[in-house]
């Protein structure tokens, strides 16, 4: 029995020494996605073995933000400190390639009042790799976000490694995007290496104050993408393809990107811009089933898709999964990245400006905005579109921040002066205003937004007069809940 331990221990002896010098990897270190660290330093780029730690490639996705950086409750804001939480969680056993995929910075006081800083340092913090432009990035001229890319680091920068995607974003000047704006970006997880193309819906200048992008034009994303799909694979020696879209099939643009095929066929879909929650799967021609997610808006949900690898190619349909922000706890770091901003913001915010003893319904509230416009105008009739109502407000106290929630968008106010049958034509279901009777050979003066008369070629085209106040549409509501909800 002696004899049959020591020859057994003897075996072992002799095993471990025909692995002497060899290189065991065991557990290797994870990259953080970028391109240019690669994985232990091999890469399916280049010569020698790439190692895969796992065998899926993550996406971590979030969209239409729209400002709501920081958990507060007395304002009813879930933060990305949450969403920090939820990303740890994730961390902790596996890579994300991480997509912001659009509308991330405009649409509360806090947020606007920075342009957005706050967020930029929040994405730096999680190491974020592609930033989607939406059609919000425009509301205060893209140059407030262009400013993010310039090299200066005094007025905020994106992490070198955070690309900023629009392919289809052309400068009419030039007939190209311009030159911060990448087509695309390549990651690497868990050893794969990814290209990510982002693009906006094509429709979605009309989401947009004309003055805004006027000199921009925003061209089909599909052919683009099946061009860069096929670079990315042929010359840049991707194994995985996707898509992100701020948009949500318009003009059925995923079905188009799900039809692309060979070298340039897509293996996700990313999306952004309706504020609904989807998990889709639509088929490709060689059997894949491609992953469609989006998420809800103002951090009620984030998503993740994971994709099966073998052989270096994706498989089966991989997994969508959503998570509630708000059942998660607050991440203390982020919080207080975010606070240090937030501190002075709030004081503004939380400025009673008057009081209600009942909610106050979005249609209550577009309603009351025409009234508030064609009083301090002296008007017939006021406008205002029902998008730009972007929320109520609840009972009691009425704050700034209340306020800026419910008009986020920085209007200001044309008067001008129609004919009455010009007027009935102008008028739709998508538009509040406080005229139910209409004269057609009367010539009406009305006060109405910026975003109306831009974007609703009506008013723009029938006007005989129009003026252009500069005054804030959002002031002059506040000026009207002060003497109409005066604070207790």
């Amino acid at each position: 029995m002696k004899k049959l331990k020591v020859i057994f221990i003897l075996l072992i002896i002799f095993s471990l020494t025909l692995f002497t010098g060899c290189d065991i990897v065991i557990n290797p270190t994870p990259n953080n996605g970028s391109e240019e660290e690669g994985n232990n330093g091999n890469t399916n780029g280049g010569g020698g073995t790439t190692i895969h730690n796992h065998t899926t490639v993550n996406f971590f996705t979030i969209n239409d933000i729209h400002g709501q950086l920081i958990t507060d409750a007395d304002n009813n804001m879930v933060g990305l400190d949450k969403v920090s939480t939820i990303i740890r969680n994730l961390e902790k056993n596996d890579e994300y390639i991480k997509v912001s995929c659009g509308d991330m910075f405009q649409g509360s006081f806090f947020s606007n009042s920075l342009y957005g800083l706050p967020a930029i340092e929040w994405m730096n913090y999680e190491h974020f790799n592609c930033f989607v432009i939406g059609n919000h990035e425009f509301d205060w001229g893209l140059d407030k976000i262009a400013s993010y890319k310039d090299g200066n680091l005094e007025n905020g920068e994106f992490n070198e490694d955070c690309e900023v995607l629009g392919c289809n974003i052309y400068l009419k000047s030039t007939n190209k995007t311009p030159d911060w704006i990448d087509s695309y970006s390549i990651e690497e997880c868990n050893g794969y290496k990814v290209g990510v193309i982002g693009c906006i819906g094509e429709g979605l200048t009309s989401s947009i104050a004309a003055s805004m992008c006027a000199d921009y034009v925003f061209v089909d994303p599909v052919p683009l993408v099946q061009n860069y799909a096929k670079i990315l694979r042929d010359e840049k020696g991707c194994d995985v393809v996707v898509v992100a879209i701020h948009d949500y099939n318009t003009g059925t643009s995923n079905d188009r990107f799900a039809s692309l095929s060979g070298s340039s066929r897509i293996d996700a879909i990313i999306c952004g811009h309706t504020h609904t929650q989807e998990a889709e799967y639509l088929n490709r021609a060689d059997g894949y089933q491609i992953p469609v997610i989006e998420c809800y808006g103002n951090n009620s949900s984030v998503g993740t898709i994971q994709i099966n690898m073998k052989d270096n190619a994706p498989v089966s349909k991989g997994k969508i999964s959503h998570y509630q922000s708000s059942r998660s706890n607050s991440d203390n770091e982020a919080y207080q990245l975010l606070y240090k901003y937030y501190a002075s913001a709030k004081k503004v915010g939380d400025e009673v400006i008057g009081y209600t003893t009942a909610n106050l319904s979005k249609e209550q509230l577009g309603n009351m905005g025409c009234s508030a416009l064609s009083e301090y105008f002296d008007a017939e009739v006021g406008i205002c579109n029902t998008g730009g109502i972007r929320s109520a407000i609840p009972s009691g106290d009425i704050t700034f921040s209340d306020l800026y929630k419910t008009i986020p968008f920085d209007n200001t106010v044309f008067v001008i002066t129609i004919k009455g049958s010009n007027l009935r034509r102008a008028i739709n279901s998508s538009l509040y205003t406080n005229i139910d009777d209409i004269d057609n050979n009367k010539i009406y003066k009305v006060a109405i937004i910026s975003y109306v008369y831009e974007n609703y070629d009506y008013f723009s085209e029938y006007a005989i007069s129009s003026n252009d106040s500069y005054i804030l549409f959002r002031d002059i509501l506040m000026n009207y809940i002060k003497a109409k909800y005066p604070k207790r």
